[in-house]
């Protein structure tokens, strides 16, 4: 493969046509890594679908309401999908650091993969440090791996 297949050298207005998923591994990680394709997917009229995989409420104080910071972190990712244009995002709850690679995740990305007959699936980057991150980049390819259609996985980055 060439360099400048992996490494796009010009401003691009979309990846391509066709249903899109976006995994996010936190509430937050879709507008922050990939809101500029969502915006345009949802523009060109492709259907897009967002799953926030976890519930975003790690522990950062002693004495935080885990479950109302949750719906914080949920509202506010509502809120951003208001904005960008693409519905209502679906919520799997996964506890936040508790996200791990393994067949019970990948087979779960996978049948949403084929229930919404996906053509883009976008995955936190490979190269993310975060446990949760790296965990669904891991997922999210070797579900696309396993699909038995036409599908192209895009990275995207948060962290880095």
């Amino acid at each position: 493969m060439r360099e400048d297949q992996l490494v796009p050298y010009q401003a691009i207005t979309r990846l391509g046509a066709g249903r899109v998923l976006v995994l996010a591994p936190h509430p937050d990680d879709e507008a922050f890594g990939c809101c500029g394709a969502i915006i345009r997917h949802c523009a060109a009229g492709d259907g897009v679908d967002v799953v926030v995989v976890t519930d975003g409420a790690f522990p950062t104080a002693p004495d935080l309401d885990l479950a109302a910071y949750a719906e914080v972190r949920r509202e506010e990712s509502r809120a951003a999908a208001r904005i960008l244009g693409y519905g209502e995002p679906e919520f799997w709850n996964y506890p936040d650091r508790g996200l791990t690679y393994g067949e019970a995740l990948v087979q779960r990305i996978l049948g949403l993969l084929i229930e919404r007959g996906v053509q883009w699936l976008y995955a936190p980057s490979l190269y993310e440090i975060h446990p949760d991150h790296r965990a669904l980049a891991l997922s999210a390819l070797e579900a696309a791996r396993r699909l038995d259609a036409p599908c192209t996985l895009a990275f995207y980055e948060i962290g880095n």
